[in-house]
This record gives structure tokens, sequence and C-alpha cells, in this order.
């Protein structure tokens, strides 16, 4: 019941979405409404998308888009799937072609002309384009949803401009047809360039990262759906280093599951129940089966930074801060406390300087930096707990714990300062 390589196609482990799913129903109400469903990588914005075409009436279709995709190729799709053809504009060409002669028979002699006639269809010279109008005027009325996910791997400027034309049509037209448009990004200007005209008919959804209730419920789900239990501790250990990615809680899910059924096949006796002997081996199972393009842009960040202390606990100071982003004030008083410096905290900014260089962070606001790839804060953690000895890891979660009764401490008096409604 973990699916970290796909989509959740289960809507038992959708966990948290309840509003969004809420809201998409709301717009798919509305008759010639877009909706675009955006967010950072490893949110889960793909299942909720298929999980919603599931339960969509009429014929929904989904359409997960490349890099060599355009608006023609992309629309085509749609078409072919609801077995609504398209031709090119073609003329028809009449050509006409005069003889004249001398006919003679012996003693016949006469002038003649003659006059050929010719009908044909001319062949298009230049390839004809699926417009806008074109498309919206050809879904039929069982097209209820049509989703189109990883729309920001469109390349080209004028096929996201011909989708902001589509908006602007289905509008225009009333179609009963909902377009979903689904990428990565932190605005919405970042995926469409849409007219001020299209705006109205937009709506925009942005999927945060999960709550840690969330993360919980899709921990306990999963383990329910396989007929197991899971510790307290473990499951604790898995909210923590998933850094509210539903991603990383599949991924190391399904990596406990494994290392207990690896247990169960030495000892037949073992209670169905993962421990914290599972999630610590699950760490290494995450890291080696995490998305390569995690991977690599972790490999080639820390290349340059080998060997030095100082650069890694930076990184575990954004990775495993609470909240984003991290102060720098913040970030050198951890590295301070765990390198014992006198006076409780150092000067990082080299390192900080270096990292934001090498593209592995970057500055938010004027002293506050997060990850590049929000997806590397996990990896990060993952990565840092299996590779730093116990006795470090050790002050590192003491650290860690002070750190959130601090920040509970503070969300408590700033909450009971609010006035009564």
């Amino acid at each position: 019941m973990f699916t970290p390589a796909a989509p959740v196609s289960d809507v038992r482990l959708l966990r948290g979405r309840e509003q969004t799913r809420e809201d998409i129903q709301r717009a798919m109400a509305r008759k010639g409404a877009t909706i675009v469903l955006y967010g950072e990588r490893g949110v889960g914005k793909s299942s909720i998308a298929k999980i919603v075409a599931q339960f969509a009436s009429g014929e929904p279709y989904y359409y997960s888009a490349s890099a060599q995709d355009t608006f023609e190729t992309i629309c085509s799709a749609v078409l072919q799937f609801y077995d609504v053809g398209w031709t090119p504009d073609t003329r028809d060409m009449q050509s006409s072609r005069g003889r004249q002669g001398t006919l003679q028979l012996g003693y016949l002699h006469a002038e003649v002309s003659a006059t050929e006639s010719s009908g044909q269809r001319d062949a298009q010279l230049q390839r004809s384009q699926l417009t806008a109008q074109q498309f919206a005027s050809r879904l039929p009325e069982r097209a209820s949803l049509i989703v189109i996910d990883e729309f920001e791997r469109l390349p080209n400027r004028r096929d996201r401009a011909a989708f902001a034309d589509l908006v602007k049509k289905l509008s225009d037209n009333e179609s009963p047809a909902t377009l979903m448009l689904v990428g990565i990004a932190d605005n919405i200007d970042d995926l469409l360039v849409a007219h001020e005209s299209a705006q109205r008919s937009i709506v925009e959804i942005k999927v945060e990262r999960l709550s840690d209730a969330s993360i919980r419920e899709i921990v306990d789900t999963g383990m329910e759906a396989l007929g197991l239990e899971i510790e307290q501790v473990a499951a604790d250990q898995v909210v923590a280093y998933s850094a509210r990615f539903p991603y990383y809680a599949h991924l190391l899910g399904e990596g406990a599951v494994h290392a207990l059924l690896s247990r169960c096949q030495a000892d037949t006796v073992l209670p169905l129940r993962v421990g914290t002997a599972d999630l610590a081996a699950s760490i290494g199972y995450a890291i080696r089966n995490a998305q390569r393009s995690i991977i690599r842009a972790y490999e080639d960040a820390i290349r340059s930074i080998q060997g030095s202390p100082r650069f890694k606990y930076c990184l575990y100071a954004i990775a495993s801060w609470p909240e984003e982003p991290v102060a720098y004030g913040d970030i050198c008083r951890w590295v301070g406390k765990l390198q014992h410096a006198p006076g409780g905290q150092v000067n990082v900014s080299h390192q900080m300087r270096r990292l934001e260089a090498i593209g592995v962070i970057r500055r938010m606001a004027s002293g506050y930096y997060a990850f590049q790839n929000p997806m590397l804060k996990a990896y990060v953690i993952l990565k840092s707990r299996a590779d730093t000895p116990d006795v470090e890891l050790q002050a590192i979660d003491a650290q860690l714990d002070e750190v959130r009764k601090r920040l509970e401490g503070v969300r408590e008096r700033m909450g009971s300062k609010r006035p009564e409604t």
C-alpha cells in the first residue's frame, strides 16, 4: 500500500487533502472553468489529480506531458481519446486545358477544338495547426475532466500561451468540460502565460506540504492495509524524516516493511510490528531508491565540500529546522552548539555563500535560506542520519527537541495574545 514510485491510486491513502478535493469539486461545477493545480515537487499533485479523475462523472481523460509535447500534440491526443477527428482545411481546384488542331479523314477536312476539365483536391503546402477554438468546439459533452499533468515540462512559451487561449475559449463557450493543468511551480505565472481576460476563468489551487498529522495517517493507513502494526517511536521517526513530503512517507514506509519481512524470514515467530530497527534500515533503503534527480542534485552539490563538517552541519540545520525558510542567526547558533564554539555560535557566511553558489540552497529573503530543490530537505536528513555517528546524532536530536519546544512555546504565546472573536 506504499507507492513511492507512482501517484496514489487508492483514495484511502490520500490523506490531508480533503479541502483540496472540495475546492476542485466546486471549481468543476462552474461551466468553462479551468483549474491550475500547482506546488512543489513531491507534495502529491498527481495523486490528487488522479483520484479526482476516478470520481469524475462522464469520461475524464488524464495526460502526462513530456518535453517533446506541444499544444497540438496534446490536444490531438485528447480529441483522439474522445473519437473526435479533425482534418486540415483544403481547397477544391478546377483546372481546364484547351487543344486545337486539324482533323482530316480522306475527303473530310475540319478545324476542331476541345477543352478538358478536371477537379482535384489541392494538397496543403503548409501544415495546418489545431487552434484553441477548433479544439474547444470539438469537445463532446461526455468530456467532463481533462487533466494535463507535468505541464511545466512544455518547453515552448508559445504552447503555454496557446493553452491560455484555450482557457479563454472554454470559458466563452461555457464548455461543460473542466481543464485541469497540473505542474511544479511557486505561482501560476511560472506555469501559464495567461491573458488578463482569461484570469477570471482560472481557479488557482496550491498544494502545500502535508501536516505532521496527515503524514502519520498515511503511515498508519498503509500499515493497516498490509495487516501490520508500527511502533509509536518508529511512526514518529517517519514523520520527522519525511519533512512533510508524502513521497518520502511512502518511501520510508515501503523500506520499513521490506526490513520487517527480511527479519521475519530469519525468525518466523516475530510479531508483525514495524519497529525502530526496521525504520533505521529503511533510511538506507530510501537513500538508495530515491528519485535519481534528487540523488544527482545532492551528489553534484556536495562534491566540492566533502570533508568539511561545518558545511554538513549547515545543510543539516536547514534540512531539520521545523520551519522554512531558516534564519541565518539560527543556523549560526545551531552549528556553533554542535561544534562547542565559545559563545555558542559561529560565523557560517562562507559556507552559506558557497552552498548558494553551487545551487543547493537559495536566499529567500535577506538572511533567510531554503533548499533550491525542496525535496533535498528530506534527502539531506536521511543522508545525515546515515553518515553521522550515533553519539553525534544523539546531540543533534537533543538540540532538535530543544528547538521544537522553543518554537512551540513561541506559538503558544502568540496564540494567547490573539483577541477573542
